[in-house]
């Protein structure tokens, strides 16, 4: 009888141990850095219309080469826990895009989808939705200008006993931005580009 009464105390013991192993704070900080993936146009090249280039000799038609692209970028995600799957908060970091350096800033959530046990992998969901902004991109005599961002993904979350995780996530990213390039007071061009790309994010969540 006394053996039961120790197994008893030792299971007890155990499972009142493996709670406190697997209490997470109710702050969530996510940083992961990522592969950027997809299509870009490099150029612009200078070509001059002979049918303009007698009159308006400051005036070109820019070119451009389509090709495959890939870019890496850096973000961190910090918010919290508003319930024991769910965390709110904000976004930022650092793209590298064909020509620009972009900052996002949005606001964030991080969804538990399904989860076997506390201890074991998690499927999540994520999504950022925010804005641009370029005021690390500085180039003279052009001006650069941010606008949406939106970044859904989806992905696992692998716990450390430590009450820390792994992460890696497959996501999609949409930045629109607008470049405006003055030659001088009268004569200028101005391009907008709808950036999309395919994201492979790994990092580490504490």
């Amino acid at each position: 009888m006394k053996k039961i009464y120790v197994i008893l105390l030792f299971l007890a013991f155990s499972a009142s141990a493996q709670e406190r192993e697997v209490k997470t704070s109710k702050f969530v900080n996510q940083t992961e850095i990522a592969l950027l993936a997809g299509r870009s146009y490099t150029g612009p090249g200078n070509y001059w219309p002979s049918y303009l280039s007698s009159y308006y000799p400051t005036t070109y038609i820019p070119t451009y080469t389509r090709g495959n692209t890939g870019t890496l970028s850096v973000q961190t995600f910090n918010g919290w826990r508003v319930k024991p799957r769910t965390a709110l908060g904000l976004t930022t970091g650092l793209d590298a895009y064909q020509g620009a350096l972009i900052m996002p800033v949005a606001a964030g959530i991080r969804q538990i989808l399904f989860e076997k046990g506390p201890t074991l992998s998690k499927f999540q969901a994520s999504l950022d939705l925010g804005t641009g902004t370029l005021w690390l991109d500085g180039e003279e005599g052009v001006s650069k200008k941010g606008g949406l961002m939106v970044n859904p993904a989806v992905g696992f979350v692998f716990p450390t006993r430590s009450g820390s995780a792994f992460l890696l996530n497959f996501g999609y990213k949409y930045q629109y931005y607008r470049i405006t390039t003055a030659y001088d007071k009268e004569n200028f061009t101005e391009e907008t580009r709808n950036i999309k790309r395919l994201q492979l994010r790994l990092g580490f969540q504490f």
